[in-house]
């Protein structure tokens, strides 16, 4: 496996800077949504899709001035999913601090998530030396993650305590809301140094698999938590299983099975695509030592 340190301390330091001076200022004497932002972001969070896009971008030998307002744009937009799903779930807090509804409230969550959207089609704009056709192949990319995005969003929103999902329905809903902006972070360095080909929609279904991976570890360490509050994988493996320690071995399973297909399609991908998803990998092996599997 790959090694997973970061090469790009500087360039996402570049990428925060960028990150921070989104929002908007106040227009009267109310707190400024730059304000609320600057202190959402400062609550923490891994910045993984921002990486992706550096680490991809590296490997290409692109420059710092196409990587960083494209990665500050992919890291705008799940900033943007993030605020706005605390608000939709009713979380109050967000890496141990209040959530921008709970601490702020429920309209500067809804405004500042529409600004932050806006504004990272703005900073796809600022990449250097970009054609107008790559310029609109981003934005129709972005235009095709947001509305997966949205559509997974929704299907999570129809959830409540007592109405039963099938394992496949939940399998939507996670490969709509976590694949696309990993796979954008990954598919659109690629498609800016060497242009679309049939890998890109290749490099989307690997991230939408890890994705799920993600979601369902996640799921498994909040499962005490989430149980009968939020849509959560286990337990709708529960329900399936008949039993928690079967929905255990299940989720392994699964698990296993969505990393096993994505390291299976590297083959076929470029090299730059096949060091960055191994990195993603250990990745979520390095945050979830518990699924790794056994030697």
């Amino acid at each position: 496996m790959a090694s997973i340190a970061n090469p790009n301390h500087l360039s996402l330091n570049a990428v925060e800077t960028a990150l921070a001076q989104l929002g908007s200022p106040s227009i009267c004497h109310e707190k400024s949504l730059n304000s609320v932002l600057v202190e959402h972001l400062t609550s923490g969070g891994s910045r993984i899709r921002a990486q992706l896009t550096l680490d991809m971008s590296q490997q290409l030998g692109l420059s710092e001035a196409v990587s960083v307002p494209l990665a500050a744009a992919i890291e705008a937009l799940h900033q943007a999913s993030l605020i706005h799903d605390d608000l939709v779930d009713g979380d109050q807090s967000r890496h141990g601090s209040p959530s921008v509804w709970y601490g702020e409230s429920y309209a500067a969550a809804v405004c500042l998530g529409d600004a932050l959207i806006s504004q990272a089609y703005s900073l796809l704009t600022e990449i250097e030396g970009i054609s107008q056709g790559q310029l609109v192949a981003l934005i129709r990319a972005f235009n095709e993650g947001i509305t997966a995005m949205a559509a997974g969003q929704s299907l999570d929103c129809q959830w409540s305590a007592g109405l039963t999902l099938s394992y496949a329905d939940y399998e939507q809903a996670v490969r709509h809301k976590s694949g696309p902006l990993l796979g954008l972070a990954i598919a659109l360095p690629l498609s800016l140094a060497r242009g679309q080909d049939a890998r890109t929609r290749t490099v989307l279904n690997v991230a939408m698999d890890i994705g799920i991976a993600y979601q369902l570890a996640d799921d498994f360490d909040d499962r005490i938590e989430d149980q009968g509050s939020h849509l959560n994988g286990f337990w709708i493996l529960v329900d399936e299983t008949g039993s928690t320690d079967s929905a255990e071995r299940a989720l392994r399973i699964l698990f296993d099975g969505y990393v096993d297909d994505a390291m299976a399609a590297l083959d076929i991908l470029p090299l730059p695509c096949q060091t960055v998803i191994e990195r993603l990998i250990g990745r979520l092996y390095q945050k979830y030592p518990s699924l790794q599997k056994v030697a």
